[in-house]
């Protein structure tokens, strides 16, 4: 390899590693959720949000979701707050409570109940009144079929 195309080279090997580490640290930016008690912050750069079971925030406890975050449940689970839940996106930047489990073309007749195709939704159960408001705002919540396979709101209070 001669002078000039290694002048030529090394600069682009050097945009190409760049641009290939930092592919693999987005790719590698979720976090897995068991299920049980949750609180403190779910920041975007660790978004994907990825739910495996059942949370409760519990009284005297806030979870605050940041803008830009995506919460993907993989399975029949809720959120149940007895604490305070803070979701504020923003009109650019929204929250969203999903799943990315693909949806059936047509719902079963009789619902099976370990289709992980949705998720049973956000309740607000026995939340003291010492604790502080619940907020979502710009949130997109979508896929629920609450706790009773679609008899029951998204959100129950």
């Amino acid at each position: 390899m001669n002078q000039e195309n290694r002048s030529y080279f090394m600069p682009a090997a050097k945009v190409f590693l760049v641009l290939c580490l930092a592919l693999l640290q987005y790719a590698q930016a979720q976090t897995t959720i068991q299920g049980g008690l949750i609180s403190g912050v779910w920041t975007k750069s660790a978004s994907p949000y990825i739910i495996r079971g059942s949370l409760l925030i519990p009284n005297d406890s806030t979870l605050t979701i940041e803008p830009g975050v995506v919460v993907d449940f993989r399975g029949q689970f809720k959120i149940n707050i007895q604490g305070r839940l803070l979701a504020r996106g923003t009109t650019t930047d929204s929250i969203y409570f999903t799943t990315s489990v693909p949806q059936p073309l047509a719902p079963p007749p009789i619902p099976d109940p370990k289709d992980s195709s949705f998720w049973t939704g956000i309740e607000l159960n026995n939340v003291a009144n010492t604790n502080d408001n619940t907020k979502l705002e710009y949130c997109v919540i979508q896929f629920v079929k609450g706790s009773n396979f679609g008899n029951s709101p998204a959100i129950q209070i």
